[in-house]
This record gives C-alpha cells, structure tokens and sequence, in this order.
C-alpha cells in the first residue's frame, strides 16, 4: 500500500492535516477501508472539538470543519447504501454511507451522476451552497444547475430543495448581477418557471 501525498490546511486558525494521512491506497488506487475508518474517526473528533459555548453557530462551524476535511476525499466504493435525512449532516454517516457520499461525489465532479438516495444529493447541495470544494460562488450555481439537469422530474421534492439552494447561494452570495443574470450565466434560468 503506497500513502498519498500530505498537505496541510488551516481550519478557523488551527492547523490541521487533511484526508491525506489517512486515505491509503492500494496498488489499483483503490481507496482502503482502514483509511476511510481514520477519516470518520477525525471527522468525530472534529464534532467534539465544537466548544459548547458556540451553541447557534455550532453546527454550522462543525460542518465547515468537516467539509474541508472531506473536501478532496474521493471514493471508488460501489454499494449505495441507504440514507435517510431531512437534514443530513457528515455525523449522521455510517462508515459505508460516508464511502457511498464519496464515491458519489466524486463522480458528480467527474460529470457522472447516478441515482442515491436524496438525503446524499441533499449533502452535497449543502457542501455547494457553503462553497465546501467549489472555487467560487459562480461555480457552485453552475454545479446547482449541472444538479438539476439530472435530478428526475419524479424527484420533484428534491428539486425544490435544490431550487431554494439557489436562491439562498444568491440571497448570501454576494453576486454583483442582477437575480436573473445570475441564473442566465449558470444555466438556471429554464429551471426557474417565470
């Protein structure tokens, strides 16, 4: 088994090593399930680490920590394990479940997108709409949008959640254009019905 290479990153001040030391590898790059097992268990210390006295902000600050941990993960695990979540978080994974979100993941930024259950999609919607993994905020409406070009019509639900995203990532994002420029520009427009 060969190690990936390390890299370092800074979480709110703190130095932190990523995913790196912990993902090994086998000959055919497969991603081991020892490593997966340190991965969680450093996403579980970053949830105790949240001090108790940062109570409205808290899980908001523990999903930014684990995001950036998770960020460049990447998984070839197969199985889509079942998940269930209004709300998911990265605490609420199971060891296989956080390798199913990875390997889903990882395809839907190599243009792959298959079917699992929402509460995965919903993540991963939540990681865009923080910026978790995306370079800008032009980017994650482009990802919105790649999202709802593949999400079924059937999954009506989860398309109003992605759709809410969008106007959440406008409403916070800061964008210097008009609402339906944005939504031109990142190819939204036609899923927003006028």
């Amino acid at each position: 088994m060969k190690e990936k290479p390390k890299s370092a990153l800074v979480l709110n001040g703190l130095e932190d090593e990523t995913f790196a030391e912990y993902i090994l590898t086998d000959e055919a790059g497969e991603t081991s399930a020892e490593g997966a097992v340190a991965l969680m268990r450093k996403l579980k210390s970053l949830e105790l680490s949240v001090s108790a006295n940062q109570c409205n902000s808290a899980e908001a600050v523990l999903f930014e920590k684990q995001g950036a941990l998770l960020s460049e993960y990447e998984d070839s695990y197969l199985r889509a394990e079942p998940f269930i979540s209004p709300n998911p978080t990265y605490q609420a994974l199971s060891l296989n479940q956080m390798r199913t979100y990875a390997s889903w993941r990882t395809g839907c930024k190599q243009g792959i997108y298959r079917d699992v259950p929402d509460a995965y999609v919903r993540l991963y919607v939540k990681e865009v709409i923080s910026l978790i993994g995306m370079p800008d905020r032009d980017e994650a409406m482009i990802e919105l949008s790649w999202l709802l070009e593949r999400v079924p019509e059937s999954k009506w639900e989860l398309r109003k959640s992605i759709k809410d995203s969008v106007k959440l990532l406008y409403i916070f994002g800061d964008f210097s254009g008009t609402y339906f420029d944005v939504l031109k520009d990142s190819g939204l427009f036609e899923h927003f019905p006028w």
